[in-house]
């Protein structure tokens, strides 16, 4: 498909830097002159306008007044805030948007049944604004949207409660504008379809408008860049489309590495930066480092950056959901969930208590350091007396007790554990508001930042610093005071949670460049090093819309999912064909294939060569290189060889010695056993299987040849029956 749809009026070719045109385009219509702002600027992101400033300070040479520079949200914005019914609205962040939405469609007479309360309807509401937008940068007009109602009710990817939204669809639609309208509120839709009716009124805009690098611009964006260059001021700088030439004969600037996994990909990367010998600081349009999922970025931080003495900026979100502060709220979540009667089931008490986060709690003085380290000797005094009753549920009374009962512990380490019981516990039993359970949370992380490791491991300043953002947008936003359930409480933080994203501030111009792909967008590296280079990934995986199925985008007029494919086709070969060197490494592990985009440019490559292998792919072995640490042989008293020669050795013993023999030589040597089953440990599988096996070999061996009535006599039995079997193998008394 033809992607650049917008009628250039300077061409640049893919391997030249389109900042730089952008740069000479506005110094020659500037005169060289130091003022520069009758000229207004989009991209479709901000990152250029960065560079683009950089370039005018050294090509003016001194001072100068710059132009308007936007990205494309921006620019849309900067317009709509011009039409008469948009001025004095403003943004409002997507909880709160969603929560709108809610209200007005459980307004409605025919509601569907998800509307019942908040918490079931808050995924189909974050669906339904996603939808919103949509509509609102395609144009899509609410009558139109109504004459696609019987065709949607038809469309046989749509789920019963898609099929009964979209059978208000076009009113829900309506309601939507009306709302935003009467509350004086943004969303980003509404911005887009403000912006291309402000054009009607003739903003005063200045004389020069630049629109550069957009592909497959949407029909707001058509239509807006239309009005503009009908008024005589656009001017579109574009790059060339197509596959990257690579002529027969010449070397390869296109490295391909295979990896097994993350640790083969991550080893290759630090092989590669550092035979750059990036001394000092780099350019930042020297090397850029390509993350196209964020989830290598803690293990590139980690092993690759860090050992370098140059300088990085790290310009890309991090899923919150993949931090151990996520870890810890869903621990919180799940001991409110097994919650009976009060009374706390103890494995997720302790899966709690034992999280990093909460266990290294104490005071922060330096004469009181001590202090945390007993609390952390009190969870562990505690875990094991706890593990060893037999009650499986306790109230935190009883915990108090039990901690209280044991010998030599600090009172401030008993007061800490008091006060976790609030902030962890007893706080999130009667929520009934997402203000409580944001203020809830709130309490939470402001205890294990003042007192606990929370505030000082490497990036939880970051982590904890983006929950709190949110929790106060949740607080003090129109959604706080909006009753749910604690269950959908707690779904409702789950999905939040998985939808954020922690933002690294940095400084954009200094440095290794680490970004996600789309933020190479209009930039060029004289390096780049692309990671994660596999099918799936880029170009990115589709996932099923439940309210959008493909037929019914067809019908509405809205990009398809090729679309993304032949946009992510466009950018790399751009990328790299400004590039003067490149290295892509892609993971073949768990059955993942490279990227179809790796596969065109080998075959490709093959095809000019006229051989097979012109573009050879390296492989990286997975193993990180370290020394093996070696115990040497353990000294063996008479005891403990008696005991060796009389003990048959079982397979789980075997087990044992392979994979650890120090392990083995405490437990079956030395007769040390480690604490009982802890909520951080898994049962072992066999153990489960014979537990199973012979609880239901006695329950039902009586019965044999007989009829079984199951009846309250036989669940009695069960419970007997079962608590002589884990007494016998699984150790429990």
């Amino acid at each position: 498909m033809e992607l650049l749809t917008l009628q250039a009026d300077k061409l640049v070719g893919k391997e030249a830097s389109l900042v730089e045109e952008v740069a000479g385009e506005i110094l020659q219509a500037a005169g060289n002159q130091a003022d520069l702002s009758a000229c207004t600027v989009v991209f479709p992101g901000r990152r250029p306008g960065l560079y683009l400033r950089r370039l005018l300070a050294q090509g003016v040479g001194g001072p100068y007044l710059p132009p308007e520079i936007y990205d494309i949200d921006g620019f849309m914005l900067r317009l709509a805030s011009l039409h008469p019914r948009g001025r004095g609205r403003r943004e409002l962040d997507p909880e709160n948007l969603v929560y709108i939405l809610f209200k007005v469609v459980s307004s409605m007479e025919k509601r569907p049944p998800m509307c019942e309360s908040f918490d079931r309807f808050y995924f189909w509401g974050h669906q339904l604004l996603g939808a919103m937008d949509e509509f609102g940068v395609e144009l899509v007009d609410p009558g139109f949207l109504a004459s696609r109602v019987p065709e949607a009710m038809l469309e046989a990817g749509l789920t019963s409660e898609a099929r009964g939204i979209w059978s208000i669809l076009p009113d829900i639609y309506r309601g939507w504008q009306d709302a935003l309208r009467n509350r004086g509120l943004w969303s980003r839709g509404e911005i887009y379809r403000h912006a291309v009716e402000a054009m009607e009124f003739g903003p005063d805009l200045p004389p020069l408008v630049l629109a550069c690098g957009f592909v497959a611009p949407n029909e707001a964006e058509r239509r807006v860049f239309h009005a503009l260059r009908k008024r005589g001021v656009l001017r579109v700088v574009n790059q060339e489309a197509g596959l990257l030439p690579l002529a027969p004969g010449s070397p390869p600037f296109v490295h391909v590495h295979r990896a097994q996994g993350l640790h083969g990909q991550v080893k290759r990367a630090r092989e590669i930066i550092l035979s750059w010998r990036l001394d000092g600081a780099p350019d930042p349009g020297d090397v850029a480092l390509v993350l196209p999922r964020p989830e290598p970025l803690v293990p590139v931080l980690n092993w690759v950056l860090e050992e370098l003495e140059s300088p990085f900026n790290i310009s890309m979100g991090y899923p919150l959901s993949r931090t151990p502060v996520a870890d810890l709220l869903d621990r919180v979540f799940r001991a409110q969930e097994g919650r009976e009667s009060g009374r706390y089931y103890v494995d997720q008490y302790l899966a709690v208590v034992s999280h990093p986060y909460v266990k290294g709690l104490g005071p922060r003085e330096p004469r009181s350091r001590d202090a945390g380290g007993a609390f952390r000797v009190l969870v562990q005094r505690l875990s094991a007396r706890l593990l060893e009753r037999r009650d499986r549920f306790v109230t935190l009374e009883e915990i108090g007790e039990t901690a209280s009962g044991l010998e030599d512990v600090a009172p401030p380490a008993l007061e800490l554990l008091g006060r976790v019981h609030q902030a962890a516990f007893s706080r999130f039993e009667s929520l009934g508001t997402v203000g409580d359970a944001a203020r809830a949370v709130t309490s939470l992380f402001s205890l294990l930042v003042t007192l606990g490791p929370a505030g000082r491991h490497p990036l939880s300043g970051e982590f904890v610093g983006t929950l709190l953002d949110i929790l106060e947008r949740l607080s003090s936003g129109p959604i706080s005071m909006e009753r749910a359930r604690p269950q959908g409480l707690f779904a409702m933080f789950r999905h939040l949670v998985r939808q954020s994203r922690i933002p690294f501030r940095g400084m954009p111009l200094e440095g290794i460049q680490v970004l996600g792909f789309l933020e190479t967008r209009c930039l060029r590296f004289r390096r780049v090093l692309i990671m994660d280079m596999a099918e799936g990934v880029l170009p990115p995986e589709g996932h099923p819309d439940p309210l959008l199925p493909p037929g019914l985008r067809r019908a509405l007029g809205m990009p398809e999912v090729k679309s993304t494919v032949d946009i992510s086709r466009h950018h790399l070969h751009r990328l790299l064909a400004g590039a003067g060197e490149v290295h892509l490494i892609y993971s073949d592990a768990d059955g993942k294939s490279p990227s179809r985009f790796i596969e065109e440019l080998v075959w490709d490559r093959e095809r000019q060569e006229g051989r097979v292998g012109a573009m050879p792919v390296h492989q990286v072995e997975g193993r990180i290189d370290h020394q093996p640490v070696s115990l040497g042989g353990a000294p063996k008293g008479r005891a403990a060889l008696a005991s060796l020669a009389q003990r048959a050795f079982s397979p789980t013993a075997l087990d044992t010695y392979l994979h650890c023999p120090y392990r083995f030589y405490l437990r079956y040597v030395l007769g040390l056993e480690g604490l009982r089953q802890g909520p951080d440990e898994q049962v072992d599988g066999l153990l489960v299987g014979k537990v199973v096996h012979e609880t239901l070999y006695r329950l039902y061996q009586p019965f044999v040849g007989k009829e079984i009535l199951l009846d309250d006599e036989v669940e009695d039995r069960l419970q007997g029956v079962l608590e002589q079997v884990l007494v016998q193998e699984g150790g429990l008394d």
